[in-house]
């Protein structure tokens, strides 16, 4: 009887974890990469900034202006896709430990942070 209530404390404890995973709000400053080309300057005020992460459930939110929807692609990776100037950005979120947010241009321009 002893092991049972045991295994169901390890197994409520792994499923607790695993929902607070798949629940998790934090801000998170992104900043631009050091690769990226000098042209992608233009949009650090845009991107290299304060926004608002959300995760929950099978999808996640990301607010620093505008409010953005991503889906999730895989387990814990949250993806959406917007144009810009005829170039196309990917917003990457993924939940783990912590949360970490990228936005990808075609360009090559890249920023990126984590909680």
């Amino acid at each position: 009887m002893e092991r049972t209530i045991g295994l169901m404390s390890v197994g409520a404890t792994l499923f607790a974890a695993g929902a607070a995973l798949a629940q998790a709000k934090a801000d998170i400053t992104l900043a631009a990469s050091g690769k990226n080309p000098s042209f992608c300057m233009q949009g650090d005020s845009s991107f290299a900034k304060k926004w608002s992460v959300a995760v929950a459930g099978d999808q996640a939110t990301v607010s620093g202006g505008n409010t953005l929807t991503l889906k999730k692609v895989a387990d814990g990776k949250y993806e959406t896709e917007t144009t810009l100037g005829g170039g196309k950005l990917t917003w990457t979120v993924v939940a783990g430990p912590s949360l970490s947010f990228t936005v990808r241009s075609t360009q090559g321009c890249i920023w990126e942070g984590r909680s």
